[in-house]
């Protein structure tokens, strides 16, 4: 069993309104990119997730594969993932690779029962509403609960 939050989880910012993050072809996904263009997320009624250079983790580690992804669902199961960079890269309507608009640091995205924050130093949060579940990932270091 995961404990709690890390104590590097933020508070999430003040929340973008969401014009430009719908995901072409959906008319209740948001995709949106962070930290510097290093990830590519998207929240859905069911889980939130991004994709990109997964940092090494303490539950990464454990992994047979290196993960490409990272995902929470509204079950409150926070996992990394390999294989995951089709189902939370940003793509436009023809279903091609695009980057997602991107999230400015110290922003939020709400979806349902998600919330994504994009954090300062490159830095992406994401959470259900309540925060008893999510991840957190920089750079160089990863975290779920």
């Amino acid at each position: 069993m995961r404990a709690g939050p890390p104590a590097a989880r933020v508070a999430p910012g003040e929340p973008v309104s969401g014009d430009g993050y719908l995901r072409p072809g959906t008319a209740a996904e948001f995709q949106f990119s962070a930290g510097s263009g290093k990830w590519q997320c998207v929240i859905r009624a069911a889980e939130a997730g991004c994709t990109g250079e997964v940092p090494a983790g303490a539950d990464s580690a454990l992994l047979p594969q290196k993960p490409d992804s990272v995902r929470v669902t509204a079950e409150g199961i926070a996992s990394f993932e390999p294989g995951g960079a089709a189902a939370f890269g940003s793509r436009d309507a023809q279903k091609r690779p695009t980057a997602g608009k991107d999230l400015p640091a110290g922003r939020s995205i709400r979806n349902g029962q998600f919330i994504c924050a994009a954090v300062p130093a490159d830095g992406i949060q994401c959470e259900t509403i309540s925060g008893a579940d999510g991840f957190l990932m920089y750079p160089m270091r990863s975290w779920l609960w």
